[in-house]
């Protein structure tokens, strides 16, 4: 495309505005076009394309990220959690698994991701299930 489009305007405005002849014209349209090629093609293999990679499913998996509440989750509400994922920073509307209020700025980790809403629980609540439980 870019060939086509630096070709066909340099064809039109060596032919409207200088007295060159038709073989000399093509010549130079032909030229104007293939650099303008390659250096679009350059710019694309050697700036754009290194930067690509395919995602697979498990790079966008929600379930384990740590967020941070930036929104008050309040009971049986839905509020805003803030999360880095795959290198950048999101944000996705949350609930808290089991009703009760998180307040901002706390901790939280992703326990499942349905319809566009992240169910979650606190960190601190995390640290209290997995502790080994002794009789009193």
């Amino acid at each position: 495309m870019a060939f086509l489009c630096w070709f066909g305007g340099a064809g039109y405005l060596l032919t409207h505005h200088h007295t060159f002849i038709v073989p000399i014209v093509l010549l130079l349209a032909i030229l104007s076009g293939v650099a303008a090629a390659a250096a679009i093609f350059t710019f694309l293999t050697k700036v754009l394309l290194p930067r690509e990679h395919v995602l697979l499913p498990e790079d966008t998996e929600m379930r384990g990220v740590v967020a941070r509440v930036s929104s008050t989750l309040h009971a049986n509400g839905t509020g805003e959690i803030i999360f880095s994922l795959d290198g950048t920073c999101r944000c996705a509307a949350a609930r808290v698994e089991g009703g009760q209020a998180i307040a901002r700025d706390t901790q939280v980790l992703v326990l499942r991701y349905e319809r566009g809403i992240a169910w979650v629980r606190p960190w601190t609540d995390l640290d209290d299930i997995d502790a080994p439980h002794t009789p009193t």
